[in-house]
């Protein structure tokens, strides 16, 4: 298949909601060599298997002081794990979080899913994942405009009833400002009704929240 930067057109934004939906579902995830810094390519096979983008260095990408078997993309110049390991905000800096969010958080590399319904389904994709020790929500507001009108519900889920504080554990927009969830009430068969976390998600916006009683 053609890398995630063809497909979503070289937009960094939703190549980060790409990299936070895959990385919070359940499975063994598999990256794919450059697609942590978002390496060009598409179809047929040898256009997605240019020299690893190390540094900006357009002869070899700072993968071998020898000749490469094919050119180095041109976006080497810019997309490069030498530039990116450097900024915060970078998609390579993202992977790395994700993959620490992950590796620390056994309900996002074991537990079960539970898709939860939301009032803005078209926009917002969330869901819980879920071990006997832990329950993490995920959302993501999928579009480029503010969404409102969100509440999210569930008939029955893995969660025990009772009243549940949302603490952040990773937030897609890199930012270091707290922010404060409503509190989560759930009843009897872990049944939620009309939970609103926030009273705006952001554009293109995304959350993992460890829940807890």
């Amino acid at each position: 298949q053609n890398r995630v930067t063809e497909t979503l057109s070289g937009d960094l934004t939703k190549m980060k909601l790409a990299a936070m939906a895959y990385l919070t579902m359940p499975g063994l995830p598999f990256i794919y060599y450059g697609e942590e810094i978002g390496m060009s390519g598409s179809k047929p096979d040898p256009k997605i298997r240019t020299p690893m983008q190390w540094s900006s260095d357009l002869t070899s990408g700072g993968f071998s002081t020898g000749s490469p078997w094919q050119a180095v993309n041109r976006d080497a110049a810019t997309v490069n794990v030498q530039t990116e390991d450097s900024a915060p905000g970078s998609l390579l800096n993202l992977y790395r979080k994700l993959v620490q969010t992950r590796r620390a958080n056994p309900a996002l590399a074991q537990g079960s899913l539970l898709a939860l319904n939301n009032s803005n389904s078209y926009s917002v994709a969330t869901y819980l994942r879920h071990t006997d020790q832990q329950d993490i929500l995920v959302i993501m507001n999928l579009s480029d405009e503010p969404v409102t009108d969100f509440k999210l519900s569930a008939d029955k889920s893995s969660l025990r009833a009772g009243s549940y504080q949302a603490s952040l554990l990773l937030n897609l927009n890199n930012s270091n400002s707290p922010i404060n969830f409503a509190p989560l009430v759930v009843g009897s068969d872990g049944a939620i009704k009309d939970y609103a976390p926030l009273n705006t998600l952001a554009p293109q916006s995304g959350y993992i929240m460890l829940l807890k009683k």
